[in-house]
């Protein structure tokens, strides 16, 4: 053990000192960079989380109502149902995305519809935990 009389005494002692320095100077830091961090996110935007199922409608698929019991889906689940139609042909998605949508409305499910144009035609749906909007 180091005595204070000893010439290296007050050389441990400083750099005891310096290193609880740095680590109160870290701790801080941290604890700003995560506060910024939350407080410059975008609170409007949805937070993006993997889906849990996809359903597309066709030859040989279940119907949608079959396909949502087999799931056995979360009260806290949206089901959302993308619908891309090429140009001119976007009430006909429409109608067909709505007609997707009616058997998880029965059921109080929550459902989104995105209804975008593209080069073509296409429907499907997914369950995932992401907020309705």
């Amino acid at each position: 053990m180091l005595s204070i009389r000893t010439p290296a005494a007050w050389q441990m002692i400083l750099a005891d000192l310096a290193l609880i320095l740095f680590l109160v100077a870290m701790l801080a830091v941290n604890e700003d960079a995560e506060f910024r961090e939350e407080s410059e996110s975008d609170p409007e935007l949805p937070a993006i989380v993997p889906i849990q199922a996809l359903y597309r409608p066709g030859e040989g698929a279940p119907d949608i109502d079959e396909w949502l019991e087999q799931q056995s889906p979360d009260p806290r689940m949206t089901l959302t149902i993308v619908a891309t139609h090429r140009a001119g042909a976007g009430e006909e998605m429409w109608e067909r995305a709505q007609a997707l949508a009616g058997p998880a409305r029965s059921t109080g499910m929550a459902v989104k519809v995105v209804l975008r144009e593209g080069e073509a035609s296409d429907l499907y749906a997914s369950l995932g935990f992401d907020e309705p909007q």
